[in-house]
């Protein structure tokens, strides 16, 4: 019997919690690296450990594109503004770049 498993590993996947004695061929990695896993114990005991690199590459770029500009248009103010039920003054909302 082989048993290949795939993980989002959320915290170090270290010595200790391979299981002994292991089925365990594949180590499928849900993300980018491989970082939190030992990688040298995996290929003592033969198990393959995978990732999938590039995988969140667009969403990762997506979202520093919006914290960026929310921060340049002082978002997080507007925001807590609105929350507290009290209109927003007449200043701008944008930077020149000049």
């Amino acid at each position: 019997m082989q048993v290949h498993l795939s993980l989002y590993v959320t915290r170090p996947l270290r010595r200790e919690l391979f299981p002994i004695p292991t089925l365990l061929t594949t180590l499928d990695l849900v993300g980018a690296g491989y970082d939190d896993v030992d990688v040298v114990e995996a290929k003592r005991r033969g198990i393959k450990v995978s990732h999938t690199p590039g995988a969140v590459d667009e969403a990762t770029a997506t979202t520093a594109i919006y914290l960026i500009l929310g921060a340049m248009r002082q978002f997080a103010k507007a925001e807590t503004s609105a929350r507290q039920g009290r209109k927003l003054s007449k200043r701008k909302v944008y930077h020149s770049i000049n």
